[in-house]
């Protein structure tokens, strides 16, 4: 009988526990700077004295000054932008990207 109170314990720990990752968000950063270089899949900003370099996906979204949706390809090196992102380990994915 213990050790089925405890395997039954040991269960619910697993499965509370892998319910409560399924609703956790990643945290959402940002990070502002000059644009060195876009391509389909990648943005590079100079933010200080260093380069990040954040992932583009199809959720990516793109903000002009006059706050209409851009297409990547607008991004031009050197404009400033400001990027909210997600870390997962080290990668960088960037959520919305709006121009400055």
């Amino acid at each position: 009988m213990k050790k089925l109170t405890a395997l039954l314990m040991l269960f619910s720990f697993v499965f509370a526990t892998a319910a409560f990752a399924a609703e956790t968000k990643p945290t959402v950063k940002a990070s502002s700077g000059t644009v060195v270089s876009v391509t389909a899949t990648a943005l590079v900003v100079k933010v200080g004295a260093k380069e990040e370099t954040f992932v583009l996906d199809a959720k990516t979204t793109f903000e002009g000054k006059d706050k209409k949706p851009l297409v990547p390809t607008a991004l031009k090196a050197g404009e400033k932008v400001t990027v909210r992102f997600t870390v997962e380990g080290k990668v960088l994915t960037a959520v919305a990207v709006v121009l400055k």
